[in-house]
């Protein structure tokens, strides 16, 4: 398999939701295989791409390196999670010019808190919130795949094919 995506989130935004993050994550790989007619793409997920026995860091890492697209999950567990925050410093620091940040699409679940405007405010989420995202805080109470929500999915892999072709 080939790793088109990196998806980054909050496992325990997954279990709030239901397990709708990694049906959303399947949903879209089959829908880039689909628009790219290449069925060895994946969208990496934790979850789902490491096996028993793997140095799970390292597998994590190689992941994001080889990733053309970062999909952060964004809610307010998102900041909080050291894993999350590594994995996105790992991406920032990959991809530093304007080109290369198109990459990567928030996808954002649920709302977040008011930033802080002191000049204290997290320097990863205020570079997540310059950056525009795919609104899917509609969704996060669905049950299946069906619908709007599975629309908004095929729109995002048709988006990641047409970028990634650029």
């Amino acid at each position: 398999m080939q790793t088109i995506a990196f998806f980054s989130y909050a496992r325990h935004d997954d279990m709030s939701s239901s397990g709708l993050l990694s049906k959303i994550r399947m949903k879209l790989e089959t829908e880039i295989q689909a628009y790219s007619g290449e069925a060895e793409l994946e969208v990496f997920q934790d979850t789902d791409d490491i096996e028993p026995g793997d140095e799970w860091e390292e597998r994590l890492r190689d992941a994001i390196d080889g990733s053309a697209f970062f999909l952060p999950v964004i809610t307010p567990f998102y900041f909080s999670r050291p894993a999350c925050r590594r994995e996105l410093e790992t991406w920032l620091a990959n991809y530093k010019s304007a080109e290369e940040r198109k990459r990567i699409i928030p996808i954002k679940f649920l709302p977040l808190p008011k930033i802080d405007t002191s000049g204290s405010a997290d320097p990863l989420r205020k570079t997540i919130e310059g950056i525009q995202f795919e609104d899917f805080t509609d969704f996060r109470h669905n049950t299946s795949l069906r619908g709007r929500i599975s629309v908004r999915i095929s729109e995002l892999a048709e988006l990641i094919i047409s970028r990634r072709a650029s």
